[in-house]
């Protein structure tokens, strides 16, 4: 069952695309409506839809705006446009949005129908290919191209969540599927260095999803830098130690870290650990964590929607102070001039 949302300021024009669903379309239902896309946004990001038909001229938010906001966490949701001939000026940033179809008003029936059978089709051809896209997991890991392999994390999350109808379980099984492959592909480079038998039954451990969208790539990213230190520690010339300790980095970053409290995690003396991270990576302990410190605060700098002070809390900076001198030493330029660079 496709679930559809529909939002228009005009309750004549809801109630009317509601009736032709409900009388030609028996795999759609009408989950939820809206007058406005400030109350529409927030329905779609509570009840995700399927589908989303929405006017583009609405009080309070716009309808283009609304999309833009939507298309940031759920990418591959269909969106059937409603547009009179005045409107004519936004059908090009519609089209950016990868808007599946247009209907001017007044509605016609057929018109209706086919759109929506044209955005089914669309789902279709989305979700047929998680296993592909498991599959070209390998490929991406060989280009050692985070950006690449999140935007891949991010298609197979959204299919699964589509092919799932948004069931917890069947989305942990495709995060699962997903950690087998990184761990196969890496174990086949580097047997010595990975226990098959003892990863394979952690990933099979898990029972919990992380509960964002966000916080599932990072998991899926985090434990792909884990088999990576592993898998290339006799190249880098790491120890065992240094291998753990880059990764309780990675994994902690966002929060305060200190060379002590990692030191006492290890159970290990604060200086023979900062001379063994000089030693091995070239790098001192706040320098390891200001890179992967900045490397995320980018991946949060590239959506518009984050304001600089939200990016520099969740990045680990203290304050947008700190994010500023941090990228002026290792960048050359400020965060808002970074951020420019992808608009």
């Amino acid at each position: 069952m496709y679930k559809i949302i529909i939002i228009d300021d005009i309750e004549l024009t809801r109630k009317s695309i509601a009736k032709t669903i409900q009388r030609n379309l028996p795999d759609c239902t009408v989950v939820g409506e809206a007058a406005d896309g400030q109350d529409g946004l927030q329905k779609i990001l509570t009840i995700v839809p399927d589908i989303i038909i929405s006017d583009i001229k609405m009080p309070n938010l716009d309808g283009l705006s609304m999309i833009q906001l939507v298309k940031t966490s759920f990418p591959n949701t269909q969106v059937i446009f409603i547009t009179g001939y005045q409107d004519f000026e936004n059908i090009h940033t519609a089209l950016q949005l990868h808007a599946s179809a247009f209907l001017l008003k007044p509605i016609h029936e057929s018109q209706l129908i086919d759109a929506i059978r044209q955005a089914i089709g669309n789902i279709h051809k989305n979700s047929l290919s998680i296993f592909q896209e498991l599959q070209n997991i390998k490929n991406l890991l060989l280009t050692e191209n985070d950006s690449l392999l999140e935007q891949a994390f991010s298609r197979i999350l959204e299919q699964a969540d589509y092919q799932g109808h948004s069931d917890p379980s069947f989305l942990l099984s495709c995060i699962q599927q997903a950690c087998s492959f990184m761990l196969h592909y890496y174990w086949n480079l580097s047997p010595k260095r990975i226990s098959l038998e003892q990863e394979t039954a952690w990933i099979y451990e898990l029972h919990n999803v992380p509960p964002s969208r966000d916080e599932q790539i990072d998991f899926l990213l985090s434990y792909q830098n884990r088999l990576f230190l592993f898998s290339h520690r006799e190249h880098e010339r790491y120890s065992l130690m240094i291998t753990h300790v880059l990764q309780y980095i990675h994994d902690n970053f966002r929060h305060e870290l200190t060379l002590s409290d990692t030191a006492l995690h290890f159970s290990i003396n604060a200086s023979y650990l900062s001379s063994r991270i000089k030693k091995e990576t070239g790098q001192n302990f706040t320098d390891l964590v200001t890179t992967e410190r900045l490397h995320y605060a980018k991946k949060l700098l590239r959506n518009p929607q984050k304001r600089i002070n939200e990016v520099a809390e969740q990045s680990g900076f203290r304050d947008y102070t700190y994010l500023y001198q941090a990228f002026k030493k290792h960048e050359g330029i400020s965060p808002k001039e970074y951020r420019n660079q992808f608009l």
